[in-house]
């Protein structure tokens, strides 16, 4: 028998409860995937912000709006915000981009914390699972009556992944957000565009 059936055979609510976990850290999962891809350029980010900032040195601010009118990721988003205003103080300027780029994380970040809290939930309900399955069974079924834990530390450890994938493709949208709102805000008020950390 395979580890759910098993599981299911030997503590079926706790498995029960580990599916669930298992189906609700995985539907957040999707959701944020989701929100991911439609957040960012898929690979174009770079070339978005050099074209971007391009046009803004050279005056193009028209040209540099319709570019940030064509999709509705977060980087056009950014570039919409900073380029419409009338703010040419340097505070003013700044605290906008700030806000701006403020806006953006909690439409990334939203529910991500669910992905780890349902990976643990599932290690819990295995163990408590596995405990109540041990004291019902002969010492000859110990590893049956282990079923439950084998099972929530497989679906811990998928939600894990899942969860670090899903962080590290936020921290990279979010480092280009940063990048280029600062880079923006120095162009629109005549400052060196200093590139920190690229060749």
């Amino acid at each position: 028998m395979n580890v759910i059936t098993t599981s299911l055979a030997v503590a079926p609510a706790a498995t029960v409860a580990i599916l669930v976990a298992a189906l609700f850290g995985g539907a957040v999962a999707v959701d944020r995937a989701f929100v991911v891809a439609r957040s960012r350029l898929s690979g174009h980010g770079r070339p978005f912000i050099e074209r971007l900032v391009a046009l803004v040195q050279g005056g193009e601010i028209d040209e540099a709006l319709a570019a940030c009118s064509n999709t509705r990721a977060i980087l056009p988003d950014i570039g919409l915000i900073v380029l419409r205003t009338r703010l040419r103080e340097p505070a003013d300027l700044q605290a906008l981009a700030r806000a701006a780029v403020a806006s953006t994380t909690p439409r990334l970040v939203r529910r991500l914390r669910y992905i780890p809290a349902a990976a643990v939930f599932a290690v819990l309900a295995g163990a408590a699972g596995a405990a109540e399955a041990a004291s019902q069974h002969t010492p000859g079924a110990v590893l049956e009556s282990l079923a439950p834990l084998a099972l929530s530390l497989s679906v811990a450890a998928a939600l894990t992944v899942l969860h670090a994938f899903l962080a590290n493709q936020i921290d990279a949208i979010l480092a280009q957000v940063a990048e280029f709102s600062h880079r923006l805000v120095n162009v629109l008020l005549d400052r060196p565009d200093v590139r920190l950390g690229h060749r």
